[in-house]
């Protein structure tokens, strides 16, 4: 079974801000651990991508991004509540760990009962959710990251390579995961598959582009160091350094 961080893992590595349980302020870290032995996932790959929208306020900030992934965890329909998807993603392009991957989430079910799926659809694949209200914008940014979770699951084992993303209307009878979602829905799915035929999620950039973003960051970092900045703040600096290591130059 791959690490359960492996997709986090990645996006960071690729450049996405990402906010882990810990970190956004969940109430209920003991019960998602709890739930591995008490809800696993089958072993072998997840079949499918299911994209669904939280419909809450979108999130401009990062404060007000982790108070809505504390919101959303208490509408999870797990006993104590715990978040039902696996991702979340708002349209800033920010990412927010939900439920394990290898623990089964809870709002993926075939009300429709739409032949040849299964009722339980939560065992079969992985969630994530567009962290905002029907009405928001799906941005080129947030379509692109949602993109990287979907081709990250595949590319560390979490999900057969060429699964499927199916929109949560599908089976339920719901305009989840809204129009605006729907309109992009090709357009993510033709993403995944061309970041799987990659073989990576990590981006591409010039040398000469490159080089710039590495003396800039590396200037931040000389500069939080000299000023005392936080720890999370060095942290955060010195993994996006090594994410633009990490990126091939073209």
């Amino acid at each position: 079974m791959p690490q359960r961080n492996a997709v986090i893992d990645l996006l960071r590595k690729a450049g996405v801000e990402c906010y882990t349980r810990k970190e956004w302020g969940s109430k209920q870290l003991a019960a998602y651990i709890k739930r591995r032995s008490t809800h696993p996932m089958p072993p072998a790959p997840a079949k499918y991508h299911f994209l669904h929208i939280t419909v809450t306020n979108d999130t401009d900030t990062v404060l007000t991004g982790k108070a809505g992934a504390r919101q959303i965890e208490t509408f999870g329909l797990s006993s104590p509540p715990q978040v039902s998807y696996q991702d979340l993603v708002t349209n800033e392009g920010r990412y927010f760990q939900g439920q394990d991957y290898g623990n089964k989430g809870t709002h993926t079910v075939n009300d429709k009962r739409v032949p040849p799926f299964s009722r339980d659809l939560n065992q079969e694949g992985y969630a994530l959710a567009l962290m905002q209200n029907v009405n928001d914008a799906v941005t080129d940014k947030q379509v692109r990251v949602v993109a990287m979770v979907f081709a990250a699951r595949e590319l560390t084992g979490w999900v057969r390579k060429g699964a499927p993303v199916y929109p949560h209307r599908k089976f339920a009878w719901k305009g989840c995961p809204g129009d605006k979602a729907m309109a992009r829905l090709a357009e993510i799915e033709r993403l995944k598959n061309d970041f799987v035929k990659k073989g990576t999620i990590m981006p591409t950039q010039p040398t000469e582009t490159r080089g710039k973003a590495l003396d800039e960051a590396l200037k931040n970092l000389r500069l939080a160091k000299k000023n005392a900045k936080s720890a999370a703040r060095i942290a955060k600096i010195q993994r996006a350094i090594k994410a633009i290591l990490e990126i091939k130059p073209k």
